[in-house]
């Protein structure tokens, strides 16, 4: 489903094991990774996976991602505090709390230099 490129465990650490346990994901186009830690920030996992390989069809990135989670047993319990962060060229994450409907083009026009003949929609 994926490669996986980098990974540290903890030693004696399991899904199964019943503790209090935070998820941090980043997601980018050619990597998904995670690490996951206690309330304490301590490292319990982190692993990475490398999507360069894979040429997906447009529109199944989503679908892709959705599935390597669910095929990925440490990603199975419950989590405290979940962070998701994206790193794309061609997208920007707007906080909901200042962001105006009517500015979204100023947003990515001020980060996103589309290639050729693209358009900012």
């Amino acid at each position: 489903m994926g490669i996986i490129s980098r990974e540290y465990v903890r030693q004696n650490y399991s899904p199964k094991t019943k503790i209090l346990r935070n998820l941090s994901v980043l997601i980018s186009a050619d990597r998904f990774s995670f690490l996951i830690t206690t309330p304490d920030n301590e490292l319990l996992l982190l692993r990475n996976y490398d999507l360069s390989e894979f040429r997906l069809p447009p529109g199944s990135f989503s679908q892709f991602i959705m599935d390597l989670i669910h095929q990925d047993e440490q990603l199975k319990p419950r989590f405290e505090k979940v962070k998701i962060g994206a790193l794309n060229k061609y997208s920007a994450l707007v906080p909901e709390e200042i962001f105006e409907p009517e500015q979204a083009l100023g947003y990515l026009r001020n980060l996103v230099k589309p290639p050729g003949q693209s358009s900012l929609m």
